[in-house]
């Protein structure tokens, strides 16, 4: 049988050295979700015996991006003793969010509840976002007070009843309320009844729903020693009594106090439920915290 050996043309570099074969390739791992966030490959060539792998996180600069070297896979035996291989790297994905439908067990909060005049509403629309909200009279309600609404309305010949806690956004002339919400359906609304009263909710026992909660992502170029530190955990909520011990019945006497939880219910101020971490790629790590709006 013939030898194999290597024949380089004039000038040429041995393959002692590492040779990019090829053009660098661009992925976008996370698509919409995060789409700053590229990995890029290319394949390499180099005598097996003269290999060495990269330093961890070793940079590549591509264009205005810096990415991490993140590992050297799919090794490939060439003849002559050369071997070739694809080189990963990817740049610090920037966090983001994914909307989720998460049931959990909500806390009683009792003891602070106040009602107020009920204002009937005449009339509904939306405006960017928040429901405006028609009625009589006001007087009884301003910006950023805590309120309950309860509406029932038709929509494409749908009869629709909701009812919710939220934040007054603003009054207006003493017969409008804008208030933080989302009327269900699309088209005309017609059939209009309800009231607005000013409100700071309460609830006897815990409540188990299931709430458009979040998954949010958060990432860091980090070592297992310094996890803690770079990306570190963030407790799920837990209430506690007077004598530090966890409750899911809030009081004038609990961290927090049921007045400051009504507050997060009529803001949809998020709680955390859960928060993990992993690994990544190579050495980039992703903490994933699941969070609810209170209720």
């Amino acid at each position: 049988m013939a030898s194999i050996y290597q024949k380089l043309a004039a000038g040429q570099t041995a393959f002692t050295a590492e040779a990019q074969d090829g053009d660098y390739v661009i992925e976008y791992p996370l698509g919409p979700a995060e789409p700053t966030h590229v990995a890029i490959k290319a394949r390499f060539k180099q005598f097996r015996a003269d290999y060495t792998r990269p330093a961890a996180n070793t940079t590549l600069t591509y264009g205005a991006l810096t990415a991490y070297f993140i590992d050297d896979i799919e090794f490939a035996d060439d003849r002559g003793g050369l071997c070739s291989w694809t080189r990963l790297w990817a740049t610090i994905p920037a966090s983001w969010s994914e909307p989720e439908d998460y049931a959990y067990t909500f806390p009683a909060f009792t003891g602070s509840n106040t009602y107020g005049t009920t204002y009937a509403v005449s009339s509904l629309n939306t405006s960017t976002g928040t429901v405006i909200v028609t009625n009589a009279t006001s007087t009884g309600i301003a910006a950023g007070d805590a309120v309950y609404v309860q509406v029932s309305y038709t929509r494409n010949s749908t009869k629709i009843t909701q009812t919710w806690n939220t934040l007054a956004v603003a009054t207006t002339n003493n017969s409008q309320t804008t208030i933080n919400g989302v009327l269900l359906g699309s088209g005309t609304i017609s059939a209009v009844s309800g009231f607005v009263a000013k409100s700071v909710p309460a609830r006897a026992g815990p409540l188990s729903a299931v709430a458009a909660g979040r998954l949010a992502f958060d990432y860091a170029l980090t070592s297992i020693a310094s996890l803690n530190t770079d990306l570190p955990l963030t407790q799920p909520f837990a209430a506690v009594d007077s004598a530090g011990i966890q409750t899911t019945t809030l009081t004038a006497s609990t961290t927090p106090t049921s007045t400051i939880y009504a507050g997060y219910v009529t803001s949809g101020a998020e709680i955390v439920v859960e928060c993990t971490r992993s690994r990544y790629l190579g050495n980039i790590f992703c903490r994933q915290t699941r969070l609810v709006p209170a209720m």
